[in-house]
C-alpha cells in the first residue's frame, strides 16, 4: 500500500513540474504571431493576464496551449473576421467583459 501511494504522488509531481514547465508567454504581438499585414497598429495580447483568468482551452485546442481554435484569414480592417469574431463576440461580450468599442483600444501597436 505505501509502495503504491509513493508511485502515485512520484507521477502527481511529475505532472505537476511539467506542467509548470510550460513556457507561457506574458505579452504576444498578435500582428506578428499570425503574419497580418495592413495599416492597424498590433494587439499586443496580455496572455498572463488572460491565462490567470480563462482556461487555456478557452482559446487553445488543448491544456497544453499551441493551436488556436478560430480558423481562418485574419487581415485587413475587417470587424469579421476569425480574430474579432472569437476575441471580441465569443469572449468579451458573452463575459460581459468592457473593453470599448474604439478599434484603439486594442490595436495600440
Amino acid at each position: 500500500m505505501k509502495k503504491a501511494i509513493l508511485i502515485i504522488s512520484i507521477m502527481v509531481a511529475t505532472v505537476a513540474f511539467a506542467y509548470a514547465a510550460v513556457a507561457v508567454p506574458d505579452k504576444v504581438n498578435l500582428k506578428t504571431a499570425w503574419g497580418v499585414e495592413g495599416k492597424q497598429k498590433a494587439v499586443t495580447f496580455d496572455h498572463a493576464l488572460h491565462s490567470n483568468t480563462n482556461t487555456c482551452t478557452e482559446c487553445h485546442a488543448t491544456d497544453a496551449g499551441g493551436k488556436w481554435k478560430p480558423t481562418g484569414t485574419i487581415a485587413g480592417m475587417n470587424n469579421k473576421n476569425p480574430a474579432h469574431q472569437f476575441c471580441w463576440e465569443s469572449c468579451h461580450v458573452e463575459k460581459k467583459v468592457s473593453v470599448g468599442k474604439v478599434c484603439t483600444k486594442c490595436h495600440k501597436g
